[in-house]
């Protein structure tokens, strides 16, 4: 999935991302135009994956953290 006229991910927040979600949402109900709601989901799956994919990063990033190796005594 491209479209050119969305800009590089990064330089959106994670409240930003979710904002064009629910902009996108919206706009794909309020259209009866199949070309547009084929546009709308394209752009709407781009999002979505890009939130799915910092999700599981800070997911990842947080998992690491717990450390339990600590808590089992082996000797």
């Amino acid at each position: 999935m491209f479209n050119p006229l969305v800009d590089n991910f990064e330089s959106l927040s994670d409240d930003q991302v979710d904002e064009k979600i629910r902009k996108l949402t919206s706009h794909y109900y309020q259209t009866i135009n199949p070309s547009v709601r084929n546009q709308i989901v394209t752009l709407l799956e781009m999002y979505q994956v890009e939130a799915s994919v910092r999700r599981q990063t800070r997911y990842q990033q947080r998992d690491g953290d717990d450390d339990l190796d600590n808590l089992i005594n082996v000797s």
